[in-house]
């Protein structure tokens, strides 16, 4: 009698319980996709083995790659990890068990999505997270259908008014090499891309839904600084539309990092303008 064959190891998910334990309180349950979060990461695998064939190529990292890199000791990874870590560690303790249930698909799309784009999903965790912790709103929905086939994020509850608001997050990656100091361009970028999406949001209904829009800007250093100082000098002059967000790693190169998302304007702010030490 042939003996039976031990389960297939899930490494997606044991990288996971390994660097980002905080997400069980998002995924401890059985319908999770594990095996097919798995199976695609090993079939990336194997298109990107198809594709260099033998030569050495680069590649977007997705979550998993930024795992494979902290276990061979990158220390901008490890730190990455961390953040993260904690980051769905403080979400899970402003939601109740029904509403992490709701951030189910998030989740499950941060880790399906296998190439850089995942940080759109972050983008969306992470404006969640600053609303909730204000202390300000609660939780009711997520991809809340508007009757034209589109949906929008977060709806969410004013706990003093009751009042109910939606949200969509708006992620936009920065291209470094069209990113530059004048203030007309990038007023003429943004408003195009902003108004393109509400536009979008709008179509085929016969009144226009209200909701805010919260753009997520993605870049590093260099452009992030020149949108940081626009808006320190400028606003955008669009209707429910929220002063962008942005995310930075910053270290010291001794194994200290610190992680920051916050509103473009107060994205420096303690980095460049330190606290004198006691």
């Amino acid at each position: 009698m042939k003996a039976p064959q031990q389960d297939e190891i899930n490494y997606a998910k044991e990288n996971v319980a390994l660097f980002l334990p905080a997400l069980i309180y998002f995924t401890n349950h059985s319908d999770f996709p594990w095996k097919r979060i798995n199976d695609l990461f090993n079939q990336k695998l194997e298109e990107r083995n198809e594709e260099a064939q033998g030569e050495t190529i680069e590649v977007k990292a997705t979550v998993f790659d930024i795992m494979v890199a902290a276990k061979k000791g990158n220390k901008t990874a490890r730190g990455l990890l961390l953040y993260l870590n904690r980051l769905f560690n403080d979400l899970s303790q402003l939601l109740a068990v029904a509403q992490r249930q709701m951030v189910f698909t998030n989740i499950k799309n941060l880790l399906t999505r296998l190439d850089w784009r995942f940080y759109d999903y972050l983008g969306e965790i992470g404006i969640l997270f600053n609303l909730l912790s204000t202390n300000k709103y609660r939780l009711l929905r997520v991809e809340e259908g508007i009757g034209n086939g589109k949906t929008l994020d977060f709806t969410i509850q004013d706990i003093s008014t009751s009042t109910v608001q939606l949200v969509e997050v708006y992620n936009i990656h920065l291209d470094s090499e069209k990113v530059e100091a004048d203030p007309t361009a990038i007023n003429a970028f943004l408003t195009k891309r902003l108004t393109d999406k509400i536009t979008d949001k709008q179509k085929k209904r016969d009144t226009p839904i209200e909701f805010t829009l919260v753009p997520v800007l993605w870049g590093g250093v260099k452009e992030l600084r020149v949108y940081s100082q626009y808006f320190q000098e400028h606003q955008l002059d669009i209707p429910n539309v929220h002063e962008p967000f942005a995310w930075l790693q910053f270290s010291d190169d001794k194994d200290y990092y610190a992680h920051r998302f916050a509103r473009i304007t107060n994205l420096f702010k303690e980095f460049d303008n330190p606290k004198p030490a006691e």
